[in-house]
């Protein structure tokens, strides 16, 4: 992970090796090298498909296979929706018509989402002490206060915050046909 720019996937290529010195003080063979890494930090609002890793009352938190520092707060949860402590899942109740069915998030579902925010901490010891938020809901120091508590690791350097409050997000067959 490089501090905001985003999470190292691949090099890409090596555009530049300079000249090698070995250092007076330890002895180490030091090599300058310029090159570019394909990373992955998607943008606010992109919206991405991944697979619910758990569920708890503060909400779900989502993998991609390569990265599990992704969230989904319960305050951006479709409304009316509920945790339901006796399956370990989150229930949206759907209203149609006077109908309400109620379509369950599981762990393991696929699950399409949109990215609302960013949260960056320097890992350096004498870095930031507070996380940086980005995004639309910067503000939101409750979804940190909540995450802090229940999911998010203080040696986390970077988490996205999502949200599947809009038609098309939530359980992919939720909206098949």
């Amino acid at each position: 992970l490089v501090y905001k720019v985003g999470l190292c996937i691949s090099l890409w290529d090596i555009v530049q090796v300079e000249e090698s010195f070995i250092s007076d003080v330890d002895g180490a063979y030091h090599v300058s090298v310029t090159f570019r890494f394909a990373c992955f930090r998607p943008s606010i609002d992109e919206v991405l498909l991944g697979t619910v890793k758990s569920c708890s009352k503060s909400g779900i938190r989502v993998s991609l296979n390569f990265f599990d520092d992704i969230y989904i707060p319960a305050d951006k949860m479709r409304h009316p929706s509920r945790f339901d402590y006796e399956q370990d899942c989150w229930i949206w109740e759907y209203d149609y018509e006077g109908e309400t069915a109620e379509l369950r998030i599981d762990k393991q579902d696929t699950i399409r989402f949109r990215v609302v925010e960013e949260i960056w901490r320097d890992p350096n010891p004498d870095g930031e002490k507070n996380p940086v938020e980005s995004g639309p809901d910067a503000s939101a120091t409750s979804t940190m206060n909540a995450l802090n508590n229940e999911q998010l690791s203080p040696s986390t350097p970077y988490a996205l915050i999502g949200s599947v409050v809009a038609d098309g997000l939530g359980v992919t067959c939720w909206w098949v046909n």
